[in-house]
């Protein structure tokens, strides 16, 4: 009771000594309240810290744009299943036209290479003008050369895609290109389950498609962007020339090759000069070793 009596007294001002029961006043009690200061600190007016509060509301689509996005998806999908291939150059080549091709549609196009959602129609059949039925289920090697085709068709129909965009495309093609261990290299390396069961699953491309890439973005002025995908390249420079020897090709293929890497190579690390691979290069020590890309 009387620490409660304390406390109600002094919460009144410092100057006002604390009185102790009988009418007497307590020296202690004087001193400790003459001690406390008075408060300092201001708060500010509650209503005008509501009206400060930054308040993030989201917005739902009205019914146009709502409208819109649904038609955008059902394009894309149209664009990334429909097995005609002039149907959906001429998609493609009127978006274009009417200014609505946007990049982001090149990336979902890309993305859509390991989309399961664009498999549930893979039994799909359609007739043909012979009056036999043939498959036209969307699978991840057809998505992946509709994905090149469409990058290129839009190039060449005057869009200037984005050099991330063709980059992305070319470590899709790289990674899809890539060999699978076989079971008697993995019982020795340690390989899972999981990897034992995609030996029989063949690549979604081949090494010859990347190099028609390449040789497609030479011509429009894309360039390699990262060292990774570099090295990935000058492996796959040497798992040609094996196969290029077996066939009895010459060695030129292969020189030219390893010659557009190296110019690549040149672009790549000395572009900028503030990039640290430019700084390294030019001192001449050994370029910065990067992670291996198929690892990720």
């Amino acid at each position: 009771m009387r620490s409660f009596l304390r406390l109600t007294l002094c919460s009144v001002g410092a100057r006002l000594p604390c009185l102790r029961r009988g009418g007497g006043v307590h020296d202690d009690t004087v001193r400790w309240c003459r001690s406390t200061p008075p408060p300092t600190v201001v708060l500010p007016d509650m209503l005008d810290m509501d009206e400060e509060m930054a308040v993030s509301v989201h917005r739902p689509y009205s019914e146009d744009e709502a409208s819109q996005q649904a038609a955008t998806r059902r394009f894309l999908r149209a664009l990334i299943t429909t097995p005609d291939e002039q149907e959906w150059k001429d998609m493609l080549s009127a978006a274009i036209r009417l200014n609505t091709w946007r990049e982001h549609h090149i990336r979902a196009v890309v993305r859509s290479v390991h989309q399961t959602q664009y498999d549930d129609d893979c039994n799909s059949k359609a007739l043909t003008a012979g009056g036999r039925f043939k498959h036209t289920g969307s699978t991840p090697a057809k998505r992946l050369q509709r994905a090149v085709g469409v990058v290129q068709t839009a190039v060449d129909e005057g869009y200037q895609a984005a050099p991330e965009s063709v980059h992305t495309l070319l470590v899709v093609l790289l990674r899809a290109a890539s060999t699978v261990p076989s079971i008697a290299a993995s019982a020795t390396t340690g390989v899972t389950m999981d990897q034992q069961k995609q030996v029989s699953q063949p690549p979604l491309t081949t090494h010859a498609a990347v190099w028609q890439f390449l040789a497609w973005m030479e011509r429009n002025n894309y360039h390699i962007m990262t060292a990774e995908v570099l090295q990935g390249l000058e492996r796959v420079v040497d798992d040609v020339a094996q196969e290029d020897a077996t066939q009895k090709r010459s060695g030129s293929v292969r020189q030219n090759r390893l010659e557009y890497l190296r110019r690549e190579r040149d672009g790549l690390y000395c572009a900028d000069p503030s990039q640290l691979l430019c700084r390294e290069k030019c001192r001449g020590a050994p370029p910065v070793t990067m992670p291996n890309d198929a690892r990720k």
